[in-house]
């Protein structure tokens, strides 16, 4: 028999693997979570009387379906960011692309004023305006590394926001299922009497 006990260890771990960055273990065990307040709900016909306690398990419920979606999305995110697809990134990222262009088309007049026999621009002074261009490149994507940290950190901030927001729901909820299941002891024990 599920108990609601069972429900938030599921969530816990759940959580735990999230932290840990195994998003589909998350996802399957917030799935099981679900599931089991199903079977919660099923196996309790308490839980249908008391219109509290039906909503509030409801309401878990789609909390739960909407951190499995974003679960999925950040595990989209996450894959999709690898360092070995950097041309991909590239493609995806605007600044990125506008900055390698720049570069791209930099270098190239550089090497053509070496082609000009013309140009009198020494092997030195070349091999210097290529390293500030390459200089130049690191700064960009440095730049660009700090724009993706900052993004990154909201994310995250809201995410622990949103955690702790769940968090205290689901202390509430416990404490609202314990007192239900100790008013239905009672009734049951003075029915008894």
């Amino acid at each position: 028999m599920v108990d609601l006990t069972e429900v938030y260890k599921l969530i816990e771990s759940a959580e735990v693997q999230l932290r840990d960055r195994k998003f589909s273990e998350s996802i399957e065990t917030y799935r099981k979570s679900v599931e089991a307040i199903d079977k919660l709900e099923t196996q309790h016909e308490s839980v249908a009387v008391v219109g509290d306690v039906e909503q509030a398990l409801t309401l878990l419920k789609k909390d739960l379906d909407r951190k499995i979606q974003e679960i999925k999305v950040l595990g989209k995110l996450s894959a999709q960011s690898s360092p070995t697809e950097i041309s991909n990134t590239a493609s995806q990222e605007p600044l990125m692309t506008y900055r390698l262009s720049g570069f791209q088309n930099n270098i190239l007049a550089i090497v053509r004023g070496k082609t000009d026999p013309k140009s009198g621009v020494s092997a030195s002074e070349i091999e210097n305006s290529i390293s500030k261009e390459v200089s130049q490149l690191f700064k960009s994507f440095a730049f660009i590394d700090q724009q993706k940290f900052k993004e990154y950190d909201n994310k995250v901030e809201q995410l622990v926001r949103e955690n702790r927001k769940l968090t205290g729901q689901i202390a509430k909820l416990k404490e609202r299922w314990d007192s239900l299941v100790e008013s239905a002891r009672q009734k049951r024990n003075q029915q008894n009497e």
